[in-house]
């Protein structure tokens, strides 16, 4: 049996490869201590970052601070925030309220024992996951949809099922700025929670 390769085709997974690679060399995952090390969280060397992940040594009060005020953290998808005594609900509302945390899609609060409810309306009523990569259709209800993950297991949350908000105008930002999508203004959020 011969097989033929196309040229068409060789061309098509070397912008493949050529795309991935750009990809996973303009972001990065870093811990909080590797944070510290590159000047804080408002640092310019932020920018690029979609991963923050927990170190040996939690958030201290300036830090979480540093943190809601942001305005380099713009491409974080991921926010380990686990383990934070002095994390409230009232300084959840203003992460969420916060443009540059827009992106968030998955925020992770094990052991934040002030973490509640009102934490988890107020990152579904604010802007956290109004920004996506990639368009995103709902399954259950046929029309654009956001998905934020929360992680709350060892908090003052309690159990609910999926929480939603419709009506919410999400924007697609994808890292290529050569490709557009049209923005949608009549979208669901969803609010999904693991315990």
């Amino acid at each position: 049996m011969k097989y033929e390769i196309k040229k068409d085709t060789i061309l098509a997974c070397l912008l493949i490869f050529i795309t991935a690679i750009e990809v996973q060399s303009s972001t990065r995952c870093l811990d909080y201590d590797e944070v510290r090390n590159e000047g804080g969280f408002n640092s310019p060397s932020m920018k690029n970052v979609a991963v923050i992940s927990r170190s040996d040594k939690g958030l201290t009060s300036t830090e979480l601070q540093d943190i809601v005020q942001s305005t380099s953290l713009s491409r974080l998808h991921t926010f380990d925030l686990s383990y934070q005594d002095n994390l409230t609900d009232d300084y959840m509302r203003q992460l969420a309220n916060n443009l540059v945390f827009s992106r968030l899609s998955k925020i992770i609060l094990t052991g934040s024992h002030h973490i509640t409810d009102t934490s988890v309306q107020a990152i579904l009523d604010g802007l956290i996951g109004t920004i996506r990569d990639l368009p995103q259709t709902s399954g259950e209800y046929g029309i654009p949809s956001t998905t934020v993950n929360l992680r709350v297991n060892d908090t003052g949350v309690k159990q609910f099922d999926t929480r939603k908000r419709f009506g919410v105008t999400v924007k697609y930002r994808p890292p290529n700025p050569q490709v557009e999508w049209s923005d949608s203004k009549n979208a669901v959020k969803l609010i999904e929670m693991t315990y």
